[in-house]
């Protein structure tokens, strides 16, 4: 509906609504302090706004749409990935583009800071992931191995290691320091649309489009647990307390904005030998495009996330369902209903208490995450909600 809104989390009430013109509105990210949110819109722009008074500073142009966008940890940059096959890194302050980060040959799918903010990370289409210098925005790494295009790439906490997950069924973990592949997940049956890694970086969680979700030990690629979207809850199963927020908010963040349109394990020095021969065939570009808005099919798991302390995993599926799983067991703990269409994000609230969903059914949903209760439901968009995101 071409918005972005800021909600109070304690109460629904919607505080902000952040209106550009009437192109949907793809992506959205609070800065680090809550003070700022960047949007990203299919009109082929990002746009910084103030939480305060709702008030844009910047636009920031590219020449397709905007996909992904999101603040450096300390909030002085933010970077743009665009269908236009280039990334842009920007001053916050101001809005100069400091660099743009060419060399992909086909469309750049996301990007993602090191938690130091000295480095950049993209995937592509291509087949690649590439790591980038945000002081000189020199290239310094290009991860190549995967067989079809790289739908996520993300840094590991302590920015040594970098997961890619890719249409070609597998995900790949990579040290940043030689851009050597030091494992690959293998074993779905479909594309692997997600890959996220513990903070301990000692679990991977990936999901694909055969209808399942994987959790597999980091160090040596096992699968550990198959999760699959249509397992029923288990309620003698119990679901712990989460810990408290070690930070000075209440039990809750404040506000959430929403967008429409162990001891550190060990890796192995090289990769076991595996096939090279892509397991799926690259659909045609008109195929992959409808893919993205579509997916496959209902019991596709689209969407995914570690809570804090790693005990626990949240899945999303197309069919509108979020599942709360044991990292330990493999169970189902907690089935969250209530979404009527597919779900776009699913994530944890920074101390773990709260589950935040939003949904193509134009709504966001905040959960609790220990009962599975809907505690709001933040209605108001006119059209798919494709983001959301709890304030830091």
């Amino acid at each position: 509906d071409g918005t972005a809104r800021i909600w109070t989390a304690e109460n629904a009430n919607c505080n902000l609504v952040l209106r550009g013109k009437d192109h949907p509105v793809i992506t959205a990210a609070f800065s680090s302090d809550s003070s700022l949110v960047i949007t990203g819109s299919s009109e082929g722009n990002a746009k910084i706004w103030t939480v305060g008074t709702g008030d844009c500073l910047q636009t920031l142009l590219h020449r397709g749409r905007v996909s992904c966008v999101t603040f450096s940890p300390d909030d002085e940059m933010v970077i743009t990935v665009s269908s236009d096959l280039v990334a842009k890194l920007w001053r916050t302050s101001d809005g100069t583009c400091l660099h743009e980060l060419s060399g992909h040959d086909d469309v750049v799918t996301s990007a993602s800071f090191s938690r130091d903010g000295r480095f950049v990370l993209t995937s592509s289409e291509d087949h690649t992931a590439r790591i980038w210098s945000t002081g000189t925005g020199a290239l310094d790494k290009t991860l190549r191995g995967h067989t079809d295009w790289v739908s996520s790439a993300t840094f590991s906490a302590d920015g040594s290691l970098v997961l890619t997950a890719s249409h070609d069924q597998s995900a790949r973990l990579w040290s940043c320091e030689t851009g050597e592949c030091r494992q690959a997940f293998l074993g779905h049956g479909g594309p692997v649309t997600l890959a996220v890694l513990a903070s301990a970086a000692d679990l991977v969680l990936t999901a694909g489009k055969d209808g399942t979700a994987r959790i597999w030990d980091a160090a040596t690629g096992s699968c550990r647990h198959v999760l699959s979207s249509s397992t029923t809850f288990s309620p003698s199963i119990p679901v712990p307390t989460p810990s408290r927020s070690p930070y000075s908010w209440s039990s809750s963040p404040s506000t959430v904005p929403t967008s429409t349109p162990a001891p550190a394990p060990t890796y192995p020095s090289a990769l076991p030998s595996f096939s090279k021969e892509p397991c799926h065939p690259r659909p045609r570009r008109r195929d992959r495009d409808n893919d993205r808005d579509r997916g496959n099919c209902d019991t596709d798991i689209v969407t995914g996330a570690f809570s804090p302390d790693g005990s626990t995993v949240l899945t999303a599926a197309q069919d509108g369902s979020a599942r709360l799983w044991s990292t330990v067991t493999g169970d189902c703990r907690t089935h969250l209903r209530g979404h009527a269409a597919r779900i776009s994000t699913a994530a944890f609230s920074s101390d773990g208490e709260l589950l935040l969903t939003a949904s193509h059914d134009r709504s966001a949903r905040v959960w609790s995450a220990e009962t599975g209760t809907c505690l709001l439901n933040l209605a108001g968009h006119a059209s798919k909600v494709m983001s959301a995101q709890f304030s830091i």
